[in-house]
Parts: C-alpha cells; structure tokens; sequence
C-alpha cells in the first residue's frame, strides 16, 4: 500500500490542587514496600493514564478532526478513517443485518445474527488471507451477544485465547485457531466489525516521549500539567481489512 500514517499536534493539560489528592496519594504510597512515591511522581503517573484514556475513549475511533467538539478533533479516528475509505471506493463494507442474540435455551434456539455476520465479514478475506491469523474487533456490547450466544447454542462457554484471563479474544469455531474475536473497549457503542491482518491498522503516537514534552506550571498553590501530544490513525494496507457497513 502508497498510504502513509501521518499524525496531528495537540496539546492537553490537567490542574492539580496537591492538597485535594494529598490523603488519596499517602494512603497508595503506604502499600509500596520500598517507600512512598513522591507526590510529583504520583501526579504525572496519574496524569499520562488520564491521557491514555482520552485516545482509547474519544479519539483512536470517534475523532473528527472537522468536529466543533474538542474532545475529539485532534485528528481523524477509525471511524472517519473508515468512512472516507468508502467513499473514495477503497474500501467495500460487507452488509450485514443489526446485530442480534440468539435466544432460548441449548437445543431450542432461535438464532440470532452475531455469528453469520462476524463469520461472513471474515470470509470475505480470501482463503489465502485466511491461512494468516485474522483479528476482528468488536464492541464491548457486540463481544457479549456472542459470548452469550455461544453459550446459549452450545451449552457452555466459547474458546477464549489461553494467554487471556481478562476473557476480551475469543477463538472463533472453525478458523483452526486463526481468527480471534476481540473486545474493543475503544470502539464504544459502534455496532462495526473490524476484521485485520496485523499491520493493516495502525495508532501512532510518540506516548513514550510524553514525559520529555512536559510543562509544570505553578500557579498560587495549584499546579499545572502541560503535555504536548502527537498522534495519528490510519489503515496503512487496504487490501487487509474488512469491515461491515454497520456504524
């Protein structure tokens, strides 16, 4: 693929009064064996998990670089991503109907739609493709209909991946291992399935270097954090990813 992962600057800041989380900070410090974090430390800890929440939550997928929300147009996310690929035809949606749950009990089932359609925007890689191990991604909702699926057409609990304890990648049935079903906690509500060849869908952002763009600023008692932040998404090989049409 000529496509090219091309990231945007912002700049994001936290105020932080030490008093107020000064009681929060000794009690956490008390459970550390080789003494207390210093306060500072604590903070900018505190500060770049806040950080990484705000791209998982509102800007991997939903951001919109044309939105009025500053919440999320720092840059293009997957979605906006996803749409422009359509739209200039690079990239064919498979349709698939409104996700549903199969109902009823083992032996007596009324299917629901979760299955044929992560199967069906699976089989739309060739079978070559097929051969390599494929990750379909899906939404915290999305994930549970077909957990809850499974169980109930099979009587018990699907194959999740063995190195998983958190149980977020399911083994899909009939792939011989090489189609992982995954929970996407950054595609929230989104009712779109995923599915990539590792590589074709990249993040990039300089989140290792963050500690060395940072500003602390003073002001009375209070502290400022100021961090700068590049970040980008793109699908860098269309031919390796599929999708359905859903939003």
């Amino acid at each position: 693929s000529d496509r090219e992962l091309t990231v945007a600057v912002g700049q994001t800041e936290m105020v932080i009064d030490p008093e107020n989380m000064r009681d929060t900070w000794a009690s956490d410090s008390a459970n550390i064996t080789e003494g207390k974090v210093a306060l500072e430390v604590y903070f900018l800890e505190d500060f770049l998990k806040s950080i990484g929440q705000e791209i998982n939550n509102n800007l991997a997928y939903w951001g919109d670089s044309s939105s009025t929300d500053e919440t999320i147009n720092l840059i293009d996310g997957i979605h906006v991503v996803l749409e422009e690929l359509i739209s200039d035809g690079e990239l064919t949606p498979v349709i698939t109907p409104a996700h549903t749950q199969s109902t009823g009990t083992f032996g007596n089932i009324a299917q629901g739609t979760i299955f044929p359609n992560v199967e069906k925007v699976w089989k739309a890689f060739s079978v070559a493709q097929r051969a390599s191990t494929i990750y379909s991604y899906v939404s915290f909702d999305s994930f549970e209909k077909y957990a809850k699926s499974y169980r109930a057409e099979f009587g018990h609990e699907c194959t999740y991946n063995k190195s998983d304890l958190e149980k977020t990648e399911i083994v899909v049935d009939g792939s011989g291992g090489k189609h992982i079903l995954c929970r996407a906690s950054w595609m929230g509500t989104s009712n779109r399935i995923i599915s990539v060849i590792p590589g074709a869908l990249r993040l990039g952002t300089d989140v290792q270097e963050f500690a060395s763009s940072l500003k602390i600023q003073e002001v009375g008692y209070q502290w400022i954090y100021l961090i700068k932040v590049v970040l980008g998404v793109d699908v860098v090989d269309t031919e390796a990813i599929k999708i359905n049409n859903l939003h």
